[in-house]
């Protein structure tokens, strides 16, 4: 792949006195800034043309954005693969013509951080047990099944009773986390879930104030809801990953 003298851009902070960083960029690049109108762009020289989003590219971008934000809150996150052709893309199409919005998402997060919450089977497979045993919907298939075979149809019809009974459960618990998390979380995101072990995943946005409440919540939903064969756990303080949405490119 042929050499490039582009940009990639990690995210965006208030313009500093001083920039004292020492985490390596992609490929173990040297990150900098650019700046103009009050707002710095962190980026480094592209070695490349593109970076795919492998693991060892995700975690040295989140490495960048995560440092930042340990020496500048807040940091706005850009969008992992953002990259510009040169310094005065940046300067002009970013720094100077976004910086209103930029400006206000920085007023946005001041003080703020992301914590990630998910709600985890402790195995799928107990809870499927579980509903299979004591559903009340399920009493007649039981009795039918003491006595002989289901047919294929009374088959299909149990199976979706016991999906449909499953995801009313989690629903359920969902709806309680985010009920306990009122207190903290100045605004939040349910992320869609595709795996069948995940009961939700939830993104907060959090006052630092109110950080050393995260992990107490989190405890209070797992004695909550063992009987419910579930854990939780989270992850943060992070930036603003689930909430910076301006478009940059």
């Amino acid at each position: 792949m042929k050499k490039s003298k582009g940009k990639y851009v990690y995210c965006f902070i208030r313009r500093p006195q001083s920039f004292d960083f020492n985490v390596p960029g992609m490929e173990n690049s040297s990150v900098h800034l650019i700046e103009s109108s009050g707002l710095a762009a962190v980026v480094s020289d592209m070695k490349q043309d593109y970076y795919p989003a492998t693991k060892t590219n995700v975690i040295s971008y989140q490495n960048v954005v995560e440092g930042v934000m340990r020496i500048s809150n807040p940091v706005l996150p850009a969008i992992y693969g953002t990259v510009t052709e040169d310094i005065e893309s940046i300067e002009e199409k970013i720094l100077k013509e976004k910086r209103e919005e930029l400006m206000q998402a920085l007023a946005r997060f001041e003080g703020k951080v992301e914590y990630c919450l998910r709600g985890v089977w402790v195995d799928p497979s107990l809870i499927m047990k579980k509903i299979a045993r004591t559903s009340p919907l399920l009493k007649s298939a039981r009795e039918r099944i003491a006595a002989a075979p289901l047919s294929i149809e009374e088959a299909i019809e149990i199976g979706r009773v016991m999906l449909d009974t499953r995801d009313s459960i989690k629903e359920r618990i969902r709806d309680s986390a985010l009920y306990t998390l009122e207190d903290v979380a100045e605004e939040y995101k349910v992320i869609p879930e595709v795996n069948e072990e995940n009961i939700f995943n939830i993104s907060v946005l959090v006052n630092k104030e109110k950080e050393n409440e995260v992990g107490k919540i989190v405890a209070g939903l797992g004695k909550r809801h063992a009987k419910d064969k579930a854990f939780f756990k989270y992850v943060g303080p992070l930036p603003p990953y689930s909430f910076f949405d301006v478009r940059i490119i």
